[in-house]
């Protein structure tokens, strides 16, 4: 199942908003879910990373940083994804609200980006959940999708579907806005 581009709202507790415009478009096709992140306006004030190799990297969170929060509607727990532009990611496997379980190392996450202007940068992620079978064959997922935009001054600008409260917290359960149905084709 595809969602039209949906909308990532700059937490208002920003000391210095970007004039950006950012969207997000999720697609769930058997345990890969694909999600393409859109960044509009004032795009060469984005600090982003240097070129890395596709592994498993911590911390990405500090930086330019492309986020999803997948959840089963009915467990508490939930798994974070973290990619940049530069190719490096990171996955984590949580029980409740921010109780850390593991590094899911074995995930893989696929990402490429694409600069389609000067005004326009598209950051395409596929992330395949096929070594978390809960995840990869449940009926229905929520997600929260959301991006850590660090600017060239050096302060973070957090963007989500919803901020549930004044601060960012991608972790608040709250913020799982968007919930999508098994398929196993792309519509």
């Amino acid at each position: 199942m595809r969602t039209p581009s949906l909308p990532l709202l700059e937490n208002p507790a920003s000391e210095s908003p970007l004039e950006l415009q950012a969207t997000a478009r999720v697609t769930r096709t058997g345990s890969c879910i694909t999600v393409v992140y859109t960044l509009c306006g004032s795009i060469n004030d984005i600090s982003w990373p240097d070129s890395a190799d596709q592994i498993f990297t911590d911390g990405l969170w500090q930086g330019t940083c492309f986020e999803a929060f997948v959840a089963l509607p009915t467990e508490s727990g939930y798994i974070e994804i973290n990619a940049t532009s530069s190719g490096a990611w990171a996955a984590y496997s949580f029980s409740d609200y921010r109780v850390k379980v593991s590094n899911l190392t074995k995930t893989k996450v696929l990402l490429s980006r694409a600069e389609c202007s000067a005004q326009e940068v598209m950051v395409r992620c596929i992330f395949d959940l096929s070594t978390l079978p809960n995840y990869a064959l449940a009926t229905r997922l929520d997600f929260g999708i959301t991006m850590v935009i660090k600017s060239l001054i050096g302060k973070c600008h957090y963007f989500a579907l919803a901020h549930p409260g004044p601060m960012p917290d991608f972790h608040d359960r709250r913020g799982f806005m968007l919930s999508l149905p098994f398929s196993q084709v792309e519509e």
